[in-house]
């Protein structure tokens, strides 16, 4: 668990997050219990109550709300904006650990110019394209191109299971990528670990 030294972690989350939300509280007392910071932004669209709940259980937490959108829309071009003043407000993070790829893009553009890195989840990714609608076939390139570009800017890419690593590596959007940038974290102690060795490089 980060021996050794105490860190500031960011969660940062949008209204769509999957399966992590179930293992996010856990992960964040077992931050906390081992000293570190730990700050969650979250989306105050359609918000999760399970997620509320369970993340109100951990003592010690910094908990935000943004309105992030799982589907990118025009407001969403602020939100970089409003995560830097709060960074700053908190005297900056070390690590920031984003859920999908419309968290990963805010995250990247929050702390272009401070030694912040950015470790990335993504959302699911569809790789059969046989039963995509030609009317969607663009929306479908310009997000696979987005989503290459960025997985080179991350420090990171980590995924909870070897099951989801396995599916979404297959995608184009992987292709040709460094492996040691993918790595799973099934665990508080395996996450911590890939953590500290993405913003010790």
């Amino acid at each position: 668990m980060l021996e050794d030294k105490t860190y500031s972690i960011l969660f940062i989350l949008d209204n769509h997050i999957g399966e992590e939300r179930l293992k996010l509280a856990q992960i964040c007392m077992d931050f906390i219990k081992a000293g570190h910071e730990v700050h969650v932004i979250y989306s105050s669209i359609d918000i999760d109550e399970a997620l509320e709940l369970s993340l109100s259980k951990v003592p010690w937490i910094h908990i935000y709300k943004l309105p992030i959108s799982a589907n990118f829309n025009l407001s969403q071009l602020f939100l970089p904006v409003s995560i830097r003043k709060y960074i700053n407000r908190n005297d900056g993070v070390d690590i920031i650990h984003s859920f999908g790829l419309n968290c990963g893009i805010l995250a990247y553009l929050s702390v272009r110019g401070l030694k912040t890195k950015v470790i990335n989840t993504p959302g699911a990714i569809n790789i059969n394209n046989d039963n995509i609608k030609a009317a969607n076939l663009l929306k479908r390139f310009v997000f696979d191109n987005i989503t290459y570009i960025f997985n080179r800017l991350y420090g990171t890419i980590v995924f909870f299971s070897s099951f989801e690593k396995n599916k979404s590596t297959e995608h184009v959007s992987y292709k040709n990528i460094n492996s040691n940038l993918v790595d799973i974290a099934e665990n508080s102690a395996s996450l911590s670990e890939r953590l500290m060795q993405t913003y010790d490089k």
